[in-house]
């Protein structure tokens, strides 16, 4: 007996099990020996309610999570009170307010998206379920891919002049090429000048081209390229070399300034040609003297004279003179004045002879 001497008609037992049967019986006693057993009497509990699986929770990557890797795998953690074998349908996408199910009643806490994009925020959530039409949905949680890492440029390849190159104009344009791996725009810093180790001449241009404010002939010049993406990287091209070309030869001014002066006439029948003329280089020039009465002027009448003077022999009287000048440099440089001309006197009247 569970219960013995009770004068009530009813009992209540403990907390019963679910889903069992249980058996019971009364016997009644009137206090001076007479007892009455009942029939034993069984009846069967109630099912246990099924209780929903606890909230999923727990997610890695953590909910908000940044520079997550572009090949997570997701997994949360999720129980169930009833002991209940749980399975999950996954949500996973861009947009938080339409998740698509890309996974539908699996038995694992994880997931693979696969490789997912750079710098982009990710939603997910999973619903639980134990089969018996308990179903219960975590938040929606999210966590942003890490940028995409950056690669440096390629080493700048120089284009012109070509490294070591000699007899390079004193106005040449320098250039180079360089590209980037990513697709990123490119600025260069340019280091120029006449020592091995040049300095920065120009910064943070995007042109792959430079043209160096002055240059000197018969010079080795020295260069380099640093090109950068914006991003970080940096790479440093080598150190380039040219010497430019000799200084080309500039012919003399053409003499100018004759005396006597171009068209002059009455010009005395013993005169002094003069001119003048320099040379560009500061070469040291010599003459060609052309002189006559015919325009042709086909011989010269001096030949590489250093003074700048000529004194013909006797004149004519009332006679027109034609001359020319060419100056040379001694370097193959030559050049010719205009031809000039000037008209003698005339001839004096002889003086009376006295009468005997």
């Amino acid at each position: 007996p569970v219960k013995v001497g009770q004068s009530e008609a009813t009992y209540t037992p403990n907390v019963l099990n679910y889903s069992t049967r249980y058996y019971w019986k009364v016997v009644a006693k009137d206090g001076k020996g007479g007892e009455t057993s009942g029939p034993v009497w069984s009846f069967v509990t109630m099912a246990k309610p099924n209780t929903p699986p606890q909230v999923p929770n727990n997610p890695t990557p953590a909910d908000n999570a940044t520079d997550t890797s572009i090949t997570p795998t997701l997994s949360w953690v999720c129980s169930d009170v009833d002991g209940d074998t749980l399975t999950y349908d996954v949500y996973f996408g861009k947009n938080p307010s339409s998740l698509t199910r890309v996974k539908q009643d699996q038995t694992n806490a994880t997931y693979n998206p696969g490789l997912l994009e750079y710098s982009m925020t990710y939603y997910w959530k999973i619903v639980a379920k134990d089969g018996k039409g308990g179903e219960v949905p975590s938040s929606v949680w999210s966590f942003t891919t890490i940028p995409e890492p950056n690669t440096p440029p390629a080493k700048p390849s120089v284009l012109s002049p070509a490294n070591g190159e000699n007899g390079v104009s004193v106005t040449q344009k320098l250039s180079w090429t360089s590209n980037d791996p990513d697709g990123d725009s490119l600025t260069y810093d340019v280091y120029f000048g006449t020592s091995a180790t040049p300095t920065l001449a120009s910064s943070d241009q995007t042109d792959a081209t430079y043209v160096p404010a002055k240059m000197y002939y018969n010079t080795t010049y020295y260069w380099k390229i640093v090109a950068m993406d914006g991003k970080g990287g940096v790479s440093e091209g080598d150190v380039w070399r040219f010497t430019t070309g000799t200084k080309p030869n500039a012919a003399p001014v053409a003499p100018n300034t004759p005396t006597p002066g171009n068209g002059l006439t009455n010009v005395d029948v013993s005169p002094t040609l003069s001119w003048q003329c320099s040379d560009p280089d500061g070469d040291a020039l010599k003459y060609d003297v052309y002189f006559g009465t015919n325009t042709t002027l086909a011989t010269p009448v001096i030949f590489e004279q250093s003074e700048v003077i000529y004194t013909p022999n006797a004149l004519g009287y009332n006679t027109r003179y034609y001359w020319k000048i060419v100056a040379k440099d001694g370097k193959g440089g030559e050049t010719s004045s205009p031809v000039w001309s000037f008209v003698t006197m005339a001839k004096p009247n002889a003086a009376p002879v006295v009468p005997n």
